[in-house]
This record gives structure tokens, sequence and C-alpha cells, in this order.
């Protein structure tokens, strides 16, 4: 009987605590766009433009859109959260970001930019784009990529230097880091801190890389006081150690 008791105690503080924190939403998207460009990948990691601004409206009608930093503080420190709140982010730093920011900002919607500091300069590119690209010659590619992502001059611009963007990390290249030891990780992340930890919009946030990490590289980042930030369809009530993300085109598809 006591053991039952202590199982119904359980199950009420379990429902209690869901009843009293609503979860934090986080999304993440990568292109988006007038059209989708083949060459700059999958057709799944694309939303058209006005669906996107669309999606983007009905979401705020029912979220209260916040930072990822708010988020984390919320999460760490809300003992009752009777709001919805929902945080936009966005992968690897394409430039096609750009051009929603001001509507963003127009909106008053904060967003997230995970970005591939190694793209800035354009000197890291994952060995995918060789395969990706075969028909084209070694020029057009160069050129293509250094056309896709956010570079070194943009970052001086009035869109990127708004309160409502946050600058955080993905990684040098867009590489699998999941097999790394704990020294050559942590060596990788403070090289990417290297080149964008001085940004004013920088925050310490890391989102992996095609989702990939192991307990060494949650532990590197934690010991670095830096938020793991993971893509695996899960809502956030408190912070346990990672935030947790959904894919907006996945949402998108299941209304």
């Amino acid at each position: 009987m006591k053991n039952m008791n202590n199982l119904l105690d359980m199950r009420n503080r379990f429902l209690l605590t869901r009843l009293r924190l609503r979860p934090i939403r986080v999304y993440c998207f990568h292109q988006v766009g007038t059209q989708h460009l083949p060459q700059y990948g999958g057709i799944d990691d694309w939303i058209e433009i006005g669906q996107f601004k669309e999606a983007i409206l009905k979401l705020k009608k029912i979220y209260t859109f916040i930072s990822i930093s708010e988020a984390r503080y919320r999460l760490e420190h809300d003992l009752f959260r009777l709001k919805r709140y929902a945080v936009l982010t966005c992968d690897d730093g394409y430039q096609c970001i750009l051009d929603v920011l001001p509507w963003l900002e127009e909106q008053r919607i904060p967003i997230t930019l995970f970005l591939s500091v190694g793209y800035l300069d354009g000197v890291s590119y994952d060995p995918w784009f060789d395969n990706h690209w075969r028909s084209f010659s070694d020029k057009n590619k160069e050129d293509l990529l250094r056309d896709m992502y956010i570079q070194t001059r943009h970052l001086s611009m009035p869109s990127l230097q708004s309160s409502n963007v946050t600058l955080a990390l993905h990684g040098f290249g867009h590489d699998e880091v999941s097999r790394m030891s704990p020294d050559e990780f942590g060596i990788y992340v403070d090289k990417c801190i290297a080149i964008l930890g001085s940004h004013p919009r920088y925050q310490p946030f890391y989102a992996y890389t095609w989702g990939h990490h192991s307990k060494v590289t949650d532990e590197v980042l934690r010991q670095k006081k830096i938020v793991p930030v993971l893509c695996d369809g899960n809502n956030n009530r408190k912070y346990d150690s990672v935030m947790h993300r959904v894919l907006l085109d996945k949402e998108l598809k299941s209304n």
C-alpha cells in the first residue's frame, strides 16, 4: 500500500508540473525563399517564403515568440508558465535568411541563427558538397558556396545587429563531431568561439549538425557553459541539460 501511495504521489506531482509549466516550443528551419534551389540541398530543407510568413503569423496567434536566451532562463526559473511561448531558430546561415530578417523585425519576432562559422570566410565546406556538385567545375562550386552562406561582410548589417537576432554556433564546417575526443571537440569549439564569440549578438548556444552528439560533446559544452541544442522533435518544460527543437516544415505538414 505504501508503494502504491508513493506511485500515486509521484504521478500527481508529475501532472501538477505539467499543468503549471506549459512547454516552450523551439522551431528550427534551414532555407526560405521564392524557389527551391536544388544545388543548395534537399527540398525538405526549404520553405517557400509566402508559406513561411503565413505559418509564422499563424503561430504568432498561438504563441508569444521569445529569444532563446529568455527561453533558457524561463526553463530554469519559472514556477508557473501559463502563457504559450515559442522560439524561432535557423540552422547553417544561408544568405536567404537575410531576406526575411526585416520582416521578422517588423513582426517583433526574435530569431536565433546557428552559423557554421567556417563559412563566414568561405574557408570550410563539408565534403558532402563535393559529392553533391560533381557536375560543377571547381570555380563554379566555389562561387556557389560563397553565394550560399552569410559571409563576414554581412555581420555588420543592421539586421544582424538587431536585438531581435541572436547568433550562435553550428560548428566550424558542417562537421560530424559525435566521434571526437574531449580534447578534439574542446579545441574545435574554441576555434568556433574565436570567430563568432566577439560579435555583440553572440550567445553561448551550440546546435549540433545532423543532430549528432555524444555524452562527451555534451559534457565539453557544459564545462564551457554553452547550451547544447538538439533537433529531436521534443518540447521543453524545464531545462534538462539540453534544449530540444522541432522542425518547422514538419509542423506545417502536420497541419
